[in-house]
């Protein structure tokens, strides 16, 4: 018995060497990551600048399709990177090319296919597109959008004619329980009494928490936990499902 204490506490005290040893490797492998992913943002944004000077007008639209879709894939990557990170900090992570070439749009006029899009709903995927766009007053373009340009652009993308405002937009589609919410959802809220003057679209839901992006006028495009958000959970008015 004392033996097996003894191997016990052996193995365990080399499990929490090892944890202890890895902390600082994981932390240094996380700073290299974030160092490669601003590069690759870099030259995203570099190869999407030098082809949209040369570009068409008619072009301009699949260029900057494609731009934020390669966005949205070396976001997803970085964050599954990290993961593995995490369990094994020695871990060693490749970025993917990008998922379309900038210059194959141009010279081939290729489609952009649909399966591109890598979240599940369509719509949500459009909408994570434009995370960091800044936020614009009136804006209603990836130049910088409102809360309710954004999500009029969103569903205008998606097939779905929305009013310009978010008093006007809560007023659309159907009333839904805040209890029944779904990915897609519209939800409302209101800074000052009951006079609705901001919404966001909802991302995700999993037991009592929510999640929506949104254009926050101190951050840009967000995706921000409702209800851990004591800000937004008590400005929080209603919701509508948009079909």
């Amino acid at each position: 018995m004392k033996c097996l204490i003894l191997i016990s506490s052996i193995l365990l005290g080399s499990i929490s060497t090892y944890a202890q040893s890895s902390l600082p490797e994981y932390k240094s492998r996380v700073r290299e990551l974030n160092t490669d992913f601003k590069v690759k943002a870099k030259q995203l944004r570099r190869d999407y600048d030098t082809q949209r000077r040369d570009a068409h007008d008619s072009e301009q639209d699949a260029l900057e399709e494609v731009f934020w879709k390669n966005k949205l894939l070396i976001r997803k990557e970085k964050k599954r990177f990290k993961r593995e990170l995490k369990s094994n900090p020695f871990y060693e992570y490749q970025f993917s090319d990008f998922v379309v070439n900038h210059q194959k749009v141009l010279n081939t006029k290729e489609p952009i296919e649909d399966d591109l899009i890598i979240e599940e709903n369509e719509l949500i995927a459009s909408a994570q597109m434009h995370l960091g766009v800044p936020y614009r007053y009136g804006g209603s373009d990836r130049s910088g959008f409102d809360c309710s340009g954004f999500v009029q652009h969103v569903f205008n993308k998606a097939g779905f004619s929305l009013p310009r405002t978010s008093s006007e937009q809560s007023k659309s589609g159907k009333k839904v329980s805040l209890k029944e919410l779904e990915p897609g959802d519209l939800i409302f809220f209101s800074h000052r009494g009951i006079k609705i003057d901001h919404v966001g679209i909802v991302t995700s839901t999993s037991g009592d928490q929510i999640e929506m992006i949104h254009s926050s006028s101190s951050s840009g495009i967000v995706i921000t936990n409702v209800s851990q958000s004591s800000y937004w959970r008590k400005r929080l008015r209603k919701a509508r499902r948009i079909s």
